[in-house]
């Protein structure tokens, strides 16, 4: 899987995957490694969790 993670939407820094333990709803998470702003997103897979944070609202969407 070569998937490229967007940056942040809310500080712009670079976001990791994070593998959670199996008692967890959710098995893979996307966060933020800026301390101060903890932006995270949660799926049952690598790739779901992956394409919830890459999603973005475009302009056309919001007029």
């Amino acid at each position: 899987m070569n998937e490229v993670l967007k940056l942040c939407p809310f500080c712009g820094e670079k976001p990791m995957i994070i593998s959670l333990p199996d008692n967890h709803l959710h098995s893979f998470a996307v966060g933020c490694q800026n301390e101060k702003c903890n932006a995270r997103v949660s799926g049952a897979t690598m790739e779901d969790a992956i394409d919830v944070w890459n999603e973005r609202v475009t302009d056309e969407a919001t007029n």
